[in-house]
């Protein structure tokens, strides 16, 4: 669980950075949901970090995404 936990974080922080707040969150979410993953230490900080990115999302940003995680999501930016 704690190489899933960190390839999650790394993978949710990247998207920040690419500017895609949106699928930062649910890579979080989806971490999160890992009863394994939601025990680690490092959930504490992925939760805190998913809180901020809801914030700041405008509304109706989770429901236009539909169901891309950082699992589904195959588009690479160059």
């Amino acid at each position: 669980p704690d190489l899933a936990a960190e390839a999650y974080w790394m993978s949710a922080l990247q998207f920040e950075k690419l500017g895609d707040p949106v699928i930062a969150y649910k890579t979080l979410e989806e971490m999160l949901s890992n009863p394994k993953i939601a025990e680690l230490p490092i959930a504490a900080a992925a939760e805190t970090k998913r809180s901020a990115l809801f914030e700041a999302l405008p509304e109706g940003a989770l429901e236009e995404a539909g169901s891309e995680t950082a699992a589904n999501n195959l588009e690479v930016a160059e």
